[in-house]
Parts: C-alpha cells; structure tokens; sequence
C-alpha cells in the first residue's frame, strides 16, 4: 500500500514540474529585461531538472527494492496464450471458457515452460477441434491421499498439485489424426499419444508432473488434464519498468 502511495506522488510531482517546465519555457523571451529573463530561464530549468534526476531514482529505488508477490501466473499466461492467437480463433469461431479456483497456489514450474505447454496444447486443439466448438479451461488444487503420486519422489512429500485441464469439441473429420502425430489416444487407451502431445508431456514429467488423457464420445470432447507439483516456497519478483 504504501510502496503505490509514494509511487503516485512521485509520478503527481513529476505530472506538475512538467507542466511549469512548459510554461516557463513559453515565457522565454518574453520578458522586458532580457538577460533576467535568460536567468530566470536557466535557474528554474536547471532546479526542474535536478528534482526530476531526484525523483526518477527514488522511483527506481522503489522498484527496486520492493518485493512483489508471484501469483495468478497460470491465470495470466492463459489469458497471454489466448490473446496471441486470438485471430485464429475467431476464424475457428471458438468459444473459450475458463473455470479457475481463486488464489491457486504457483506450481513449481519455470514460466517459459508453462508458457511452451499452454501454447502447444491450444494450437494442438484448434488443430483438431470442431469449427465453432468450445475450448474449456479449468485449474484446481488437488491433495493426493498420503502424497502418493505416481512414484516419483519429489511428490510422495508433497503431494498437493494444480489440477490443470483443457478440453475442447472434437471436430468428427480429426479422428484418423493419430497417423500424422496429432490425434490423442483413443478412449480405449490401446495407443500411445500422439508426437505433439508426447513433446508436451515430456517438458511436464521433467517437471515432476503427470499429464493424462480423457474422452467424452457422447459429447464429443477430448481432455487433456496435468497435474503440477505446487511450489512451496514464496516466490517474489521486482517490477520491471521496461516490462
């Protein structure tokens, strides 16, 4: 609260020494006495300046210095995902819903992987998905009894994971995909995933994570649903004023 608070008044100070900036540089030369007029000029133009220098480098300190909280990324970098191929959703006339549980705990992994996972996973669903069908997004935490999870042992002590799951309407012409590396298992589970879901699945287990598969034949959808180890400890970042 109080780092927003200073952050305003510097910027408010900033927002009035521009605008008496401009008005004294309106008024040069339009004094009677020239050469006080030049004075006075380069006095306050100088004093501005130096306030300024002040004033930026206690806002740069500010940011500096002061901790923020990462949390919400998995949040942000669907919206990210959905915002860049936005066009080509709008070709596919694809309705996107999203269903997270609020304050998510972070999960463990780096943001440019999750970034790689929620990319490929909705460029993979477009791929196959059904024009004007639906894209659901949905992000739960799950506690596994006794913090058994899959054998590995990073998450038999921890145990907690974000539920995260896609779905989306799978187009009936997509079926023989599995040939051309693109298709999901069939929903008897007989064949292994395809070569796009298996790059995808590789970054999630290197992660400690699992990733598995669901198929709704009545109503036409295909799930892919990961399991994210949470991190535990307090992850902090520093604003970045170029960001």
């Amino acid at each position: 609260m109080e780092r927003s608070l200073f952050t305003e008044l510097i910027h408010c100070t900033q927002r009035t020494l521009d605008t008496i900036s401009n008005f004294v540089q309106l008024s040069r030369g339009r004094f009677s006495d020239k050469e006080f007029g030049e004075f006075f000029y380069k006095a306050i133009t100088k004093d501005i300046e130096k306030q300024d220098v002040l004033l930026n480098t206690f806002l740069k300190y500010i940011e500096s210095t002061t901790p923020i909280l990462k949390r919400d990324t998995l949040n942000k970098l669907v919206e990210e995902t959905v915002k860049r191929h936005r066009l080509r959703l709008e070709v596919k006339k694809a309705r996107i819903f999203r269903k997270f549980e609020k304050d998510l705990p972070e999960t463990t992994l780096p943001d440019e992987q999750l970034r790689f996972i929620l990319d490929s996973i909705l460029q993979y669903a477009m791929a196959l998905m059904a024009p004007g069908g639906n894209i659901e997004y949905s992000a739960r935490l799950v506690i596994l009894p006794g913090g058994k999870t899959e054998d590995l042992e990073s998450n038999k002590r921890n145990g907690r994971f974000v539920e995260t799951a896609v779905s989306f309407t799978r187009d009936e012409m997509s079926r023989g995909e599995q040939e051309k590396g693109l298709a999901l298992p069939p929903s008897g589970g007989e064949a292994g995933p395809g070569l796009v879901l298996r790059l995808i699945e590789m970054v999630v287990q290197m992660n400690q994570g699992t990733m598995g598969y669901e198929s709704d034949e009545k109503e036409g959808k295909q799930r892919i649903i990961m399991k994210l180890p949470i991190e535990r400890r307090r992850i902090v970042h520093y604003q970045n004023k170029n960001g």
